[in-house]
């Protein structure tokens, strides 16, 4: 529907805080219905500018983000502004943090080619340096000033920040024990079969 009708280039949707108690039908947002709802929009071509919210959405899972970030790909050549509340979507996951569906994800941002915003939450979703690794080898693609909750002020919560001496993305002060404090390389073609679970 929203492709039939819809014909701005600016949208913002919020499907935050679904939960059984606030849904009694029990139609949660899960990953497949994640993935689908991104993929509609991604056959949006006039779309420039998308805010998403997915915030506390708990039965979504990593693999839910990992289909978001497919559903999107189509808007990879056009899309300049980008806005993603995921946090506290990973909760119930059996595989929590699984690096597979982060690979995934980071694979997909780091291929947008014209976005000069990225605002980016993953509150609640990572706590393990696999995954860091996995969106920092992706997200170093993307234009440095394009990064902006990338730092100890607004934080991400992805275990990365920009380190503007250097003009790079590190990782932020939780995972650079693990991680250490080098820059992270572009990467485009790593992860090449993390979409395909």
């Amino acid at each position: 529907m929203l492709q039939t009708y819809f014909e701005g280039n600016t949208l913002s949707v919020s499907l935050a805080m679904s939960d059984q108690s606030d849904l009694p039908h029990g139609r949660l947002i899960t990953a497949v219905g994640m993935g689908e709802f991104a993929a509609s929009l991604g056959n949006i071509p006039s779309l420039r500018n998308l805010t998403l919210g997915f915030r506390f959405d708990l039965n979504v899972t990593a693999h839910g983000i990992a289909r978001l970030g497919v559903g999107l790909v189509p808007l990879q050549k056009t899309l300049k502004y980008l806005s993603l509340d995921l946090g506290f979507v990973d909760n119930n996951d059996p595989i929590p943090n699984n690096p597979i569906d982060f690979s995934c994800f980071g694979r997909s941002l780091g291929g947008f080619t014209h976005l000069q915003t990225l605002v980016l939450n993953l509150d609640g979703d990572i706590n393990d340096s696999d995954p860091v690794r996995a969106l920092g080898v992706h997200l170093a693609c993307l234009p440095m000033s394009a990064l902006v909750t990338l730092n100890d002020r607004d934080d991400c919560h992805c275990g990365l920040k920009v380190e503007k001496d250097r003009n790079c993305i590190v990782p932020n002060q939780q995972y650079s024990g693990d991680l250490g404090n080098a820059c992270f390389e572009c990467l485009p073609d790593a992860n090449a079969t993390a979409c395909s679970t």
